[in-house]
């Protein structure tokens, strides 16, 4: 089939197909294609929010989930850790009961002295090692200091302090 050139026809009469997309081309607006694209652009990147949000709110459930874990893990060790200490002191209190000839005040009073003692101690002997090494930073930060100004300043505040103070 031979189209013949000015009709965009061919010989038997039937329309060439690609004279008639360039007519429907040159009827349609040339904005129509990029709007078309624009609305197509707009769809994914609205979609792409959509699975960006949902994405955000499966980890927040699933950090809410794993938070509710272990705040129940955390109840259930220290209830066990209150009922250890608990068994522990009434079996320690049940001997000293016993050491006392059956008096049930005397060795519950001593289990809770001799608990109460303990604890206070601990409690004194991590406070001063905390003062200690609090001093002890302190201390090293600014002879670390001082030695920093001996290098740049040929003295420290120390000497310079004592060098004003002979002389007045």
């Amino acid at each position: 089939m031979i189209a013949h050139p000015t009709s965009g026809k061919d010989e038997g009469g039937a329309a060439d197909s690609t004279a008639e997309s360039a007519e429907d081309a040159a009827e349609r607006s040339p904005v129509e294609p990029l709007l078309k694209n624009l609305a197509a652009l707009a769809e994914y990147f609205s979609y792409y929010l959509a699975v960006r949000a949902d994405s955000l709110r499966l980890r927040l459930r699933r950090a809410v989930a794993w938070t509710l874990v272990a705040a129940i893990a955390l109840v259930a060790a220290c209830t066990a850790l209150v009922v250890s200490v608990v068994l522990l002191l009434s079996g320690v209190a049940n001997g000293l009961i016993a050491l006392c000839g059956g008096r049930v005040w005397a060795g519950q009073l001593l289990a809770g002295f001799i608990v109460l003692s303990g604890a206070g101690s601990l409690i004194a002997l991590v406070a001063a090692r905390q003062i200690q090494a609090s001093l002890r930073q302190t201390r090293d930060k600014y002879e670390q200091r001082q030695s920093k100004q001996r290098a740049v300043f040929g003295e420290d505040v120390g000497e310079r302090a004592r060098s004003r103070r002979s002389r007045v």
